[in-house]
C-alpha cells in the first residue's frame, strides 16, 4: 500500500514554509455548467474557464511578514503531497481574499492563484 494523504510541504519562491491542515489546488480546468431548454431537459453545456489555485493556511513562526506574502506576485508556490505528486503554480500571487486574516493561534489563510498550474506526477 501507498501513503495517499497526511504530510505535505509548501514553498514559495523556494522558501519553506510551515502549513496546517488541508491545503486545496484546483488546476484551473474549464467549468462545465448544464444548459436547459425549454422543454426542462438538459440540452448540453457551456464552459467557462477558471483560475489555477492553492489555497489553505500558513502558520506564522515569526519568520516573515504579512508584507511578504502580500506583495508575492509573479511568484512560483510549489506544493508537496505525501503520495509523491508535486503540484506547482507559476506566475502566481496572493489573493487576500480575507485580508490576510491572522487568528490568536498564529494560522494565516492564504490563496494564491497563478496563470499556470502543473502537476509532477509521483515516480
Amino acid at each position: 500500500m501507498r501513503t495517499i494523504g497526511g504530510k505535505f510541504t509548501i514553498s514559495c519562491d523556494g522558501t519553506a514554509y510551515y502549513g496546517q491542515g488541508t491545503f486545496k489546488y484546483s488546476m484551473g480546468f474549464d467549468k462545465r455548467e448544464a444548459m436547459m431548454g425549454s422543454h426542462g431537459k438538459n440540452v448540453g453545456w457551456k464552459t467557462s474557464p477558471q483560475v489555477p489555485y492553492i489555497s489553505g493556511e500558513l502558520l506564522d513562526d515569526g519568520s516573515f511578514s504579512l508584507a511578504d506574502i502580500n506583495s508575492m506576485e509573479n511568484s512560483t508556490i510549489t506544493l508537496d503531497l505525501a503520495n509523491g505528486k508535486q503540484v506547482v503554480l507559476r506566475g502566481a500571487y496572493s489573493t487576500n481574499e480575507n485580508g490576510l486574516e491572522v487568528d490568536t493561534d498564529g494560522k494565516i489563510s492564504v490563496k494564491f492563484e497563478g496563470a499556470s498550474m502543473e502537476e509532477v506526477l509521483a515516480l
